[in-house]
Formats: structure tokens, C-alpha cells, sequence
């Protein structure tokens, strides 16, 4: 039997899960060297730790696959044993990109 609380939860959350499932897919970006590709030879992907490296490497191989079939330069993956080492290499620039939160990256520059 549905009670009035879960009538109520129900209809508060239904609006967010309609506008979800209302948003558009969007294209992947076309495939070509891009003009800052001169800069940026290589692309150093951080992984952030967490994992044995065979599990690291098995998850994010196919997105270094992806990118460098989309921006048409190597992409080089670059494991870190924890979350600060990733930050540490951010900051020493030895990573060009990697996942890390609004606070970690304010670290990476102070």
C-alpha cells in the first residue's frame, strides 16, 4: 500500500529523473590533430590510485585508445600509488590532465 510519504518523495524527485532523461546526447568531437597539438606532443593522463596497475591499466586503456584516436596524438598513462602522488605530479607538471577535486587542484598550485 502506498503511503503519503512515499507519494510526496515520489513527486519531489520526479521532476529531476524527467529533465535526466530529457537531456541530448551529444556528438563525439571530430577526429583531427589539434592546433595546440604542437605544444602538446604527448598528453600525460594521471590515474589516480586505488587499484593493482593490471586493474588500472584494463580500465583506462580503452580511453587512452579513445583519445588518441580522436586528437591524433600518443596519450601516455601515468599511475601514481595514491591521491597525493597525482597532485604532487600535477603541480610538478609530469601530468597534463587527471581526475582530482576543486580542492586537490587549488593544492596543486599554492
Amino acid at each position: 500500500m502506498i503511503h503519503r510519504r512515499q507519494l510526496l518523495a515520489a513527486s519531489a524527485v520526479l521532476p529531476f529523473a524527467t529533465t535526466a532523461m530529457a537531456q541530448e546526447t551529444r556528438a563525439m568531437p571530430k577526429k583531427g590533430k589539434r592546433p595546440w597539438a604542437a605544444q602538446v606532443p604527448t598528453i600525460r593522463m594521471g590515474l589516480l590510485g586505488g587499484e593493482n596497475d593490471a586493474d588500472r591499466l584494463a580500465r583506462y586503456t580503452p580511453y587512452q585508445k579513445l583519445l588518441e584516436e580522436i586528437f591524433e596524438i600518443p596519450v601516455k598513462l601515468v599511475m601514481a600509488a595514491d591521491y597525493a602522488g597525482v597532485i604532487q605530479a600535477f603541480a610538478a607538471k609530469q601530468v597534463d590532465a587527471s581526475y582530482m577535486s576543486p580542492v586537490s587542484y587549488a593544492q596543486a598550485w599554492l
